[in-house]
């Protein structure tokens, strides 16, 4: 989650005000056994309730709330009447902007014009920009899309798909007739094209995006392919205020005999310089509940007395 300050007079964003402001939080996850009543999901004739799908739907996504602190009592509430409270959950129309804007990429039935999307889940990380707007990210949203078992094809029928043995029988109109520059034919094939932004000549459209588009939507691809530094499954990222030093949670690095530690996921650094950790991991329940810890970078040193100095104010 991310705090933002709020003038309480102006109502509009201040960094530095801590006694009003927005809490936006993500909800990645849901336990159905709790979220349902009596414990659990209720199938009829093969199809879920439409008050059950409706309930998750609704209980995905994004939360935005307006607290405000007693400055004498400390306690914190919710101010219910708010205008700014609002929800985006996995079924709200987006509009979207960017390089993918319209490409082919973002065509769907329900936008055909590539420009709305709808909906948001799996939200896990999140942080700030540097316009003071809140930034999600969706963690493992392709385990939503399934096939059953039996869709699975057999390594005999990938490859009597195609006589070449690969996944799919796609022709073109290469042979594998030895090449002949000469033939008038093929002679396109080898002349030299200066790519222009204009392409055909016309300026009405622009060209130049669309390497952007393929980069932004498949990020992890392009990395790939200029030999991006390899990390184990990299979750959050947070920057030290004091130096500026970024740190990486790498939940992969799991449970093991030398290490309780484990499956760093959610961090974040305090105004003091106080690095907090969550950790999320399944194998180490057996034992007790996740962690939550509290470091200071640079120091080393485990359940003693310690303390914070911090230039920010």
């Amino acid at each position: 989650m991310s705090f933002f300050g709020m003038d309480p007079q102006k109502k509009n964003y201040a960094a530095k005000q801590s006694q009003q402001g927005l809490l936006v939080l993500n909800h990645e996850y849901l336990q159905q056994s709790q979220l349902h009543t009596p414990g659990g999901t209720i199938t009829v004739d093969g199809k879920r309730p439409e008050d059950q799908i409706l309930r998750e739907v609704n209980a995905h996504g994004v939360s935005v709330v307006e607290i405000q602190k007693d400055a004498n009592t400390q306690a914190v509430k919710i101010n219910l009447n708010s205008p700014f409270n609002r929800r985006i959950t996995a079924a709200t129309e987006m509009e979207l902007r960017g390089p993918a804007r319209g490409s082919d990429l973002m065509k769907t039935r329900f936008s055909p014009a590539g420009t709305l999307t709808r909906g948001t889940f799996a939200n896990c990380g999140n942080g700030y920009t540097p316009w003071g707007t809140y930034l999600t990210a969706e963690e493992n949203w392709s385990g939503y899309f399934s096939r059953d078992e039996g869709d699975v094809r057999t390594d005999a029928e990938q490859v009597a798909l195609s006589r070449y043995g690969r996944g799919g029988p796609a022709t073109s109109q290469y042979r594998w007739d030895k090449t002949d520059a000469e033939l008038t034919g093929e002679r396109d094939l080898y002349d030299r094209w200066n790519i222009t932004a204009q392409a055909d000549g016309s300026a009405l459209t622009d060209y130049r995006n669309a390497m952007n588009t393929y980069i932004v939507v498949h990020a992890r691809l392009a990395a790939d392919y200029i030999q991006a530094t390899k990390m184990d499954r990299p979750e959050w990222v947070a920057v030290n205020p004091e130096n500026g030093e970024v740190y990486v949670t790498l939940t992969n690095n799991s449970l093991d005999d030398l290490n309780d530690f484990s499956s760093p996921d959610g961090m974040w650094f305090d105004p003091r310089g106080i690095l907090w950790i969550q950790t999320d991991d399944g194998q180490y329940t057996d034992e007790t509940n996740c962690m939550m810890l509290a470091a200071l970078p640079g120091k080393v040193g485990d359940g003693t007395k310690a303390l914070a100095a911090s230039t920010k104010a």
